[in-house]
């Protein structure tokens, strides 16, 4: 090494810094101002960032509260499982996506309108507007254009129809159907279960179909549509089905209403007759008609057989009736009235005046039996005088007075015109009496018809 070299080493070490730690100091007493300024920097910044992850996080399990409206229902997802179904309206927790989920299904009622599906070709949009006058008559049906039913007795209909479904089982709806496929599946559901029930009823049970009902064609399509929607699970429940319209071919739509009318004539004029039967066996008589022909029928079908005991037992059964008498059944009401119960109370009055009379008569004849053995004389001069008396006393006899002592007289008989005036008065006098008598006793019985008229009414 040179005498340079050396020189120039000896400087190097002279101008190195030594380092060394004093007791009693930090290490941040020995950094310099800018080192701490970056070290607090960092240090702060960290803090930041660890309350914004802190927040993110919070934020994100808010993020699970969800509100749930009136008409909706909320199910609630944990990795794809279902922790919670059928969440009532308000506000809710669920874990949040994508660890969980909180759906909501609204379960109000949807409609469906199948109005092109069986009927005939009109524009698009006008199936409901356009007038029943105004479609297409045509001898024949097109299935490409047309739609239409068939019925239990091998006829076409057309219809339109409503249905109306919700979400019932939010649960079996998310698991099993696809949204972007529910209203297909309903409608076929429900397509499914129309052309069933149609096939099951005739074209006139069709037509006068007037409602929903046990046996109605509405009520058993849904129920077809629904056992089709229970067998998939698909959580949905058909509210209603209602058929708008209903028509026969249009081409022979004026022949179904002309066999229309004659049922209902017929209708009419069955329920007329139904009513005034039910009237006349009222007027006749009255609750007790159906028992008396019950038991006249029974009567008749006994001595057809030759069946004697029947037929006594049945006879009586028809005395005790007519004579007013209840059968085992009876509630309470008198059941004989109206004519038969007027002509057997009558008959029984003639009865009863019948004998009465004979009897006074056979009083009358045993006391002037004893008369005429006591004195046959004073016996036989009683009955002449009375006798003559009753024939003087005829409003048709005249008597004519002939002088004593006069041999031979020609009478020539001619009616008295004052004699037979009074008499044509007396005999009108005596009409008019016997009408007013009838006339009443018609009044009287029309109030009778008419109190139990009102009185079966009710019934």
């Amino acid at each position: 090494m040179s005498e340079h070299e050396s020189g120039a080493a000896q400087q190097e070490r002279q101008a190195s810094v030594t380092l060394r730690a004093v007791s009693g100091q930090s290490d941040a007493s020995l950094m310099d101002p800018a080192n701490q300024s970056l070290a607090e920097a960092l240090r702060l910044t960290f803090r930041i960032l660890q309350l914004i992850m802190l927040g993110l996080v919070a934020a994100y399990f808010l993020t699970g509260f969800q509100s749930i409206q009136a008409n909706e229902r909320g199910v609630a997802l944990l990795f794809g499982r279902v922790v919670a179904s059928e969440l009532p309206p308000g506000f809710r927790f669920a874990a949040p996506y994508p660890i969980g989920e909180l759906v909501r299904v609204n379960t109000g009622v949807n409609a469906q309108p199948l109005n092109r599906e069986y009927w005939p070709y009109t524009e698009m949009g006008r199936e409901e507007t356009t007038p029943i006058d105004r479609l297409r008559g045509l001898a024949n049906i097109s299935p490409v254009e047309d739609g239409s039913l068939i019925t239990a007795d091998g006829n076409l209909a057309h219809a339109q129809w409503e249905v109306q479904y919700r979400r019932a089982n939010p649960t079996a709806y998310l698991r099993n159907v696809y949204t972007q496929n529910e209203v297909e599946l309903v409608r076929g559901a429900v397509m499914r279960g129309i052309v069933q029930a149609v096939a099951e009823v005739t074209i006139t049970g069709l037509l006068t179909q007037s409602g929903e009902g046990d046996g109605s064609v509405e009520t058993r399509a849904r129920t077809i549509a629904q056992q089709a929607l229970d067998l998939l699970d698909t959580g949905i429940e058909i509210e209603r089905l209602a058929l708008k319209r209903k028509i026969p071919p249009v081409f022979l739509r004026h022949h179904f209403a002309n066999v229309q009318a004659a049922e209902s004539k017929k209708g009419a004029a069955s329920e007329t007759a139904q009513r005034e039967a039910n009237q006349l066996l009222n007027e006749t008589a009255g609750r007790a008609a159906t028992s008396i022909i019950s038991a006249i029928d029974e009567y008749e079908a006994a001595l057809a057989l030759g069946d004697n005991a029947a037929a006594d037992t049945a006879l009586a059964r028809i005395t005790r009736l007519l004579d007013g008498e209840a059968p085992p059944d009876h509630t309470g009401e008198a059941l004989l009235s109206g004519e038969v119960s007027r002509i057997i109370s009558e008959a029984r009055q003639y009865r009863s005046s019948v004998v009465s009379r004979s009897r006074a008569e056979l009083s009358l004849y045993k006391a002037k039996l004893a008369q005429y053995r006591t004195n046959p004389a004073v016996m036989v001069h009683s009955e002449w005088a009375n006798a003559v008396r009753a024939f003087y006393q005829n409003d048709g006899l005249q008597t004519i007075l002939s002088p004593r002592g006069l041999g031979h007289l020609e009478v020539v008989i001619n009616q008295d015109p004052f004699a037979m005036q009074e008499r044509e008065r007396a005999e009108r006098l005596q009409r008019n009496i016997e009408a007013m008598r009838q006339r009443q006793e018609e009044q009287r019985r029309e109030r009778f018809r008419t109190h139990e008229g009102l009185a079966a009414t009710p019934e």
